[in-house]
C-alpha cells in the first residue's frame, strides 16, 4: 500500500515537471521569436538607414561630377584647345597628280625657308604641313561655285592629317602648277585653323594675318590666302614664271586660278611700290592686302561666306 502510495505521488510529481517543464518550453519558444522579430526589425532599420545613406552619398558624387564637368566646360572658353600638329616627315598618299602639285608646293616653301626670303617673313604656312594634306576631289564646282576649300567642320580633321577638297572636274586634267597655286590657298587655310582652332569651332570664322585672336573679319582670311598665293609665285624660278605669264596673255579660256592672277597683276601696278620704301616690306604688304581685299569686295564673290551685307 505504501509502495502505490509512493508511486501515485511520483506520478503527481512527474505531472508538475513535464506541465512546469511545457510551460517554460512554451515561454522559452515565445521569448525566442520575440527575440527574432526584435533583431530582425533591428537590422531591417539599419539596412534601410544603410541605403539611405549611400544613395545620398551616390548622388553627392554625382552632383560633384557634373560640377567639374560644368567647370571643364566653361574652363575650355577661356582656354582654346591646343594647337593641331603636323609632325610627319613624308606626304600623306594623295593621288599622283596632286601628290606632284603637293611636291612642288613643298619644294618652293622650303626653299623660302633655307633662304630666308619674304615667304619666311610672313609664314602663311611651314613646309612640314604640306606632308599632312589630304586631297579629296568632288564636284564641288557644282555644289557651291567655288574651286576647292578648307571644311574646318570636317570630323576627320586631326594631328598629322587635314584633307582639303578641290574641283575634280576643273583639276582633273589640270598641270601641276595651277593645281599647286590653289593647294597653296587652301594650305594657308589650313594654317589659319591650325593657329586658331577655337575660332573656328565657335563658328566665328573670323581670322586674318594680323589678328591675334577671334575678332577680325572672315574676309582677312581670303585675303591672306591669295596673298599667300603672290609669295607663292614669287618663289617660282623665272620658266616657272614664264609659263604662267605666257598662259595668262595667250589663253583663250584661261583657267580659274590663272584668271585671279590676271586680275591681280592688273591692279598691283607700279603705283604701290611707288608708296612704299623698296625695302619697306611692311608698307608693301599693307598695300598689297589692301587692293586684294578691294578686288575681292568688289567681286562680291565672299558675301554670303563673310556676311559682308
Amino acid at each position: 500500500m505504501a509502495a502505490l502510495d509512493n508511486l501515485e505521488q511520483f506520478e503527481q510529481c512527474h505531472y508538475i515537471i513535464i506541465n512546469n517543464m511545457s510551460n517554460l518550453s512554451g515561454k522559452n519558444k515565445r521569448n525566442r521569436i520575440l527575440k527574432f522579430v526584435l533583431i530582425f526589425g533591428i537590422i531591417l532599420v539599419l539596412l534601410t538607414l544603410l541605403f539611405y545613406i549611400f544613395n545620398l552619398t551616390i548622388k553627392g558624387k554625382g552632383g560633384n561630377i557634373e560640377l567639374k564637368i560644368k567647370t571643364k566646360e566653361q574652363a575650355g572658353d577661356n582656354n582654346p584647345p591646343k594647337p593641331l600638329t603636323c609632325t610627319r616627315t613624308t606626304r600623306l598618299k594623295n593621288d599622283q597628280k596632286y601628290d606632284r602639285a603637293l611636291s612642288l608646293v613643298y619644294e618652293k616653301v622650303y626653299q623660302g625657308e633655307e633662304h630666308q626670303s619674304v615667304w619666311t617673313s610672313y609664314n602663311y604656312f611651314p613646309a612640314q604641313l604640306v606632308n599632312c594634306i589630304k586631297v579629296d576631289a568632288k564636284n564641288v564646282k557644282a555644289e557651291m561655285k567655288a574651286e576647292g576649300y578648307f571644311d574646318f567642320n570636317n570630323k576627320d580633321i586631326r594631328p598629322d592629317y587635314f584633307p582639303v577638297t578641290i574641283d575634280a572636274v576643273t583639276y582633273e586634267y589640270s598641270d601641276d602648277l595651277t593645281t599647286a597655286l590653289l593647294l597653296v590657298h587652301e594650305i594657308t587655310h589650313v594654317q589659319q585653323y591650325i593657329m586658331r582652332p577655337s575660332c573656328y569651332k565657335e563658328g566665328k570664322f573670323k581670322l586674318g594675318e594680323v589678328v591675334t585672336s577671334c575678332e577680325g573679319f572672315c574676309l582677312n582670311n581670303e585675303v591672306a590666302a591669295f596673298y599667300s598665293q603672290l609669295l607663292f609665285i614669287n618663289q617660282l624660278n623665272d620658266e616657272e614664271k614664264k609659263s604662267l605669264y605666257f598662259r595668262i596673255e595667250n589663253d583663250k579660256e584661261l583657267h580659274p586660278q590663272l584668271e585671279m592672277l590676271q586680275t591681280l597683276q592688273k591692279s598691283l601696278n607700279s603705283q604701290i611700290i611707288g608708296d612704299c620704301d623698296v625695302y619697306n616690306h611692311e608698307c608693301i604688304m599693307r598695300k598689297i592686302n589692301w587692293k586684294i581685299q578691294t578686288i575681292l569686295e568688289e567681286s562680291g564673290a565672299y558675301d554670303e561666306q563673310c556676311s559682308l551685307n
